[in-house]
């Protein structure tokens, strides 16, 4: 028998109470050879009554797997430190486990943190690169979702701006179209109103009686001029025309004055007086033809006092042309 069997032999196999690790230490106060300290150890081997009082682990025991350690196999004692791994529900110990006492202490204090053994730790990493992943993939997503948002509102933006600029031009477009409909309305009604009065003016006028070759007085004050010229109109419509009813109210010489001319003169008159006036016979004597010149009334003279006059103009010197052959 070897040196090292019969220490083996002569020795109990102890746990330390720091770490867990089942050793072989002579002695009570002998230091762990797995954690390196003085602690105190205790026997591997209990009664088997022990192992149904409660343990000093951080869970509550149960089931049929939790009655020994899933990596040593070795009964779980009173008092003994262990842990269950989140993952996969089986026990182990502290020091099977790979599970430090201040760990330990943490898990015991919150029941929050998760522990894993070590064949579920590589499943969970992967597990937890995979929801890492999946929580990048999230945050991609989030992020595109929030762009999509933006450009959504700034889709939205430019259709509420397009609508206020169609709605402005639409308005605009009508304000423009009733604008143009109101100016052609005012201008028929203006030239509807042209029209009615040129046709008051035309009635109005076809009343004028123009006298041609009534001597012009050679008064310097107007109103004398005035009144000399109703006078005279006066003696030829009720003794030269012997018309019995007619009513003068004012006498217009047409043009400007020039020396060695006779201006026509304009007599405004009712019909019944126009119509009179007109029927009465002319007087045939020279004397008399000199005193009264022409009555005309045309619907052009009306028009045009100048075309109408240019006319009379053109007659006087066609009779003067006569005369001065027959001479």
């Amino acid at each position: 028998m070897s040196e090292q069997e019969r220490r083996k032999k002569s020795k109990k196999k102890k746990q330390c109470a720091e770490c867990q690790e089942f050793t072989w230490i002579g002695s009570a106060q002998e230091k762990c050879e797995q954690c390196e300290k003085q602690t105190p150890v205790r026997d591997a081997m209990e009664d088997k009554d022990e192992e149904q009082q409660q343990r000093g682990n951080r869970r509550t025991t149960g089931g049929k797997d939790d009655s020994c350690c899933s990596k040593c196999k070795v009964t779980f004692k009173k008092g003994d430190n262990s842990v269950e791994c989140d993952s996969c529900k089986k026990w182990f110990h502290c020091g099977c486990g790979k599970c430090s006492i201040n760990l330990f202490k943490v898990l015991k204090e919150k029941k929050d943190v998760l522990w894993f053994c070590y064949n579920c730790r590589t499943g969970v990493l992967t597990a937890c690169e995979e929801v890492n992943k999946l929580r990048e993939e999230n945050k991609k997503v989030r992020q595109e979702l929030k762009e999509y948002r933006e450009q959504n509102e700034e889709l939205a933006d430019s259709i509420r701006q397009m609508e206020e600029k169609w709605n402005t031009q639409e308005e605009m477009i009508v304000n423009k179209a009733v604008e143009e409909s109101v100016k052609r309305v005012e201008k028929v009604i203006e030239e509807n109103n042209r029209k009615m009065a040129e046709k008051e003016d035309r009635e109005r006028r076809r009343n004028n009686l123009i006298i041609f070759n009534l001597p012009e007085s050679d008064k310097n004050q107007v109103q004398e001029r005035v009144k000399e010229d109703s006078d005279r109109c006066e003696n030829i419509f009720g003794g030269t025309l012997k018309v019995e009813e007619y009513n003068i109210e004012k006498v217009i010489r047409l043009g400007k004055k020039q020396e060695g001319k006779t201006r026509p003169t304009l007599c405004p008159a009712y019909e019944n007086e126009r119509k009179k006036i007109l029927q009465t016979e002319r007087l045939n004597t020279e004397e008399e033809e000199d005193i009264i010149g022409e009555l005309l009334f045309k619907d052009e003279l009306i028009e045009d006092t100048k075309t109408v006059l240019y006319e009379m103009w053109k007659k006087r010197e066609r009779q003067r042309k006569i005369l001065e052959a027959t001479n």
